[in-house]
């Protein structure tokens, strides 16, 4: 034990008045930049939680600080943040295709209920043996991946079997609930709440495209050059789909519907 666990164990059983204050002591690595080089305030590199909250969510810190071992240490770095949200963005997208499953709008997929049951079960198995080996979190957040990845290949399959509701049901509560117990916070469309910023994005997007498609309906010309006019509309379609996404709002064609999911924003235009 470090010389100063010692001191803080003789202050800490003299202040609480018992006999031993903990019977574990756990060391997490340093956090680094770029270089190997260790983030302190004596080599005045560090970054401030405003700061990296301008272009990340805490979420994204979460699961960085996940996907590597407690004891060693985190490079930050564009890389290494890219890695974290690709992370968070297949739970959050895997999520969402469940949502959109069981409710409905998306009709196809061959689910196999006993084999995403099983993979369930074996997931559940797996977490909670990486826990039990000194909070092995990358084996945790490795085994969720494995767990959606295969799913994922029966939802995107192009065939309608029986539908699995039930097994897709207990599969997105289990990793969202997972996810929630380590502190990451996953919402849906039925129970996230909006911020008024986030509002008057969404609205200001709303009425752009009107008016991009209303004036693309007024032009005279329209007959004429059809192909270029539709060619127009398609891109005030990107636009807003763009827009929406800013604003924390993605969506998603599924065979000629919409549906839509919020979406933590990454800001590209933020300096590192």
């Amino acid at each position: 034990m470090f010389p100063h666990h010692e001191n803080e164990e003789a202050q800490s059983c003299t202040h609480h008045g018992n006999h031993q204050w903990v019977n574990y002591w756990l060391h997490t690595g340093h956090l680094y930049i770029k270089g190997d080089v260790k983030m302190s305030k004596s080599l005045k590199n560090t970054i401030s939680i405003q700061e990296f909250l301008k272009k990340y969510s805490a979420n994204h810190f979460r699961i960085l600080c996940m996907i590597s071992p407690y004891r060693s240490g985190i490079e930050y770095s564009p890389d290494s943040m890219q890695n974290a949200v690709g992370n968070y963005r297949k739970i959050e997208s895997f999520l969402s295709d469940c949502e959109q499953y069981i409710s409905g709008i998306k009709t196809d997929g061959a689910i196999d209920e006993n084999e995403v049951f099983n993979n369930v079960n074996n997931a559940r198995i797996k977490i909670l043996s990486a826990l039990q080996n000194d909070f092995d979190f990358p084996r945790v957040i490795d085994t969720i991946i494995r767990l959606i990845s295969g799913i994922n290949i029966m939802l995107k399959s192009p065939a309608k079997d029986e539908r699995g509701t039930v097994a897709i049901a207990i599969a997105a509560s289990f990793v969202k609930q997972t996810m929630e117990n380590f502190g990451v916070q996953l919402s849906s469309p039925k129970d996230s709440t909006m911020d008024k910023i986030y509002l008057n994005k969404i609205l200001d997007s709303t009425v752009e495209f009107r008016t991009a498609v209303r004036n693309i309906g007024l032009n005279k010309e329209l007959a004429k050059v059809a192909t270029e006019q539709r060619q127009q509309l398609l891109q005030a379609c990107d636009k807003v789909r763009q827009n929406l996404m800013e604003a924390g709002i993605e969506l998603k064609d599924v065979h000629g519907k919409t549906a839509w999911n919020f979406a933590e924003v990454v800001k590209e235009n933020t300096k590192e």
